[in-house]
This record gives C-alpha cells, sequence and structure tokens, in this order.
C-alpha cells in the first residue's frame, strides 16, 4: 500500500509539474505574441520613417534648385541693372552735352565738350511718305 501511495503521490507531483509547465508556456506564447506585435510596429514605424525622409530629400532638392535658380536670375538682374545704369549715365552725359549745343563757343569749351563740328546732322534724313 505504501507503494500504490508513493506511485499516486508522484503521478500528483507529475501532474503539477505538467500543468505548471503548461502556465509557463503559455506565457512564453503570450510574450512572443506581444514581441511579434511590437516587432511588427517597428517595422511599420521604419517603413514611415523611411517614406517621410525621402519626403524630406525630394523637398530639400526642390529648395536647392529653387536656390539655384533664384541665383541666376540673380545674376541676370545684377547683369541687366549694370546695363540700364551704364545707358543711363550714357543718357545723363549726352542729355549735358546736348544742352550745351545752343551756348557759345567759350563756354563750351569750359565744360571741356568737343567743338560743335561734331554734333553734325546725320548723313541721311528720315523721309514719312504717305
Amino acid at each position: 500500500m505504501e507503494a500504490m501511495d508513493a506511485g499516486t503521490q508522484e503521478v500528483v507531483a507529475g501532474t503539477q509539474l505538467a500543468a505548471q509547465a503548461k502556465t509557463h508556456l503559455i506565457a512564453i506564447i503570450e510574450v512572443s505574441r506581444e514581441i511579434n506585435a511590437l516587432v511588427h510596429n517597428i517595422t511599420r514605424a521604419a517603413s514611415k520613417q523611411v517614406v517621410f525622409a525621402e519626403e524630406v530629400s525630394a523637398s530639400m532638392q526642390q529648395v536647392s534648385d529653387i536656390s539655384t535658380t533664384t541665383a541666376q536670375k540673380s545674376m541676370e538682374v545684377r547683369s541687366s541693372l549694370d546695363g540700364l545704369a551704364f545707358r543711363s549715365q550714357s543718357a545723363a552725359k549726352f542729355g549735358g552735352e546736348f544742352s550745351q549745343l545752343g551756348k557759345k563757343p567759350e563756354a563750351r569749351s569750359q565744360k571741356n565738350l568737343p567743338p560743335l563740328s561734331l554734333y553734325s546732322a546725320p548723313p541721311f534724313a528720315p523721309t514719312i511718305s504717305n
């Protein structure tokens, strides 16, 4: 009888160990599922960050292109303004010389202007036809 009792106690202890093992395996499965969900969320977040980084890169390229275009246009505007300034100075100089045409020769020489003979009429005059 003692042998049967000892055998029964071993069976009960083995059953309890099996139940504990089952409980621990269920806990391991739950933790594995949580880890799987976390890895999935991390992967999804990383994919979103890649897309965002690509969008930022594209935006930065657009900013760079706009900056380059702006610099080129600024140079064109500067060149145009330089030409305009030159023409304006030339026009002012011509205007000053033009205003001196009717003055006496001695007044013209005081201004260091060339003699009036240099201001002759053009070799042809435009004609108006009907």
